[in-house]
């Protein structure tokens, strides 16, 4: 594989956090939608 080890886990920490931003972003649109869908209060 790689020469360095150091450089190894480089691209599955990447992955985690394009999956952690995209489940963050998903949360988020659905709290606005679900903000602008129920009128509480």
């Amino acid at each position: 594989m790689s020469e360095n080890p150091d450089l190894a886990p480089k691209g599955s920490f990447i992955l985690i956090m394009v999956f952690f931003a995209s489940f963050v972003l998903f949360y988020l649109l659905n709290w606005k939608q679900l903000a602008a869908i129920w009128h509480v209060g």
